[in-house]
């Protein structure tokens, strides 16, 4: 059974480290666990996920990578 997902405002940005994960909403989200934070700032730790199955929904399904900063996010 695929797992809901819960209504979100528009992502501003997204990092993605070997052992942190950063999203940036336009808005104020609210986060299910492994999240943490508060308003528009939330981070996880990519090893705190289960694998992800087809019948999962993707929340923003046309998310893409542009670049990578000097610090390798």
């Amino acid at each position: 059974m695929a797992r809901e997902v819960a209504e979100l405002p528009p992502l501003r940005l997204i990092r993605v480290w070997p052992d942190k994960i950063t999203a940036e909403f336009t808005a104020d989200a609210c986060l299910p666990a492994p999240w943490t934070g508060d308003g528009e700032i939330w981070s996880a730790d990519p090893s705190d996920f289960e694998e992800a199955t087809p019948d999962d929904l993707a929340p923003f399904p046309l998310l893409v990578s542009v670049g990578q900063s000097d610090e390798g996010a």
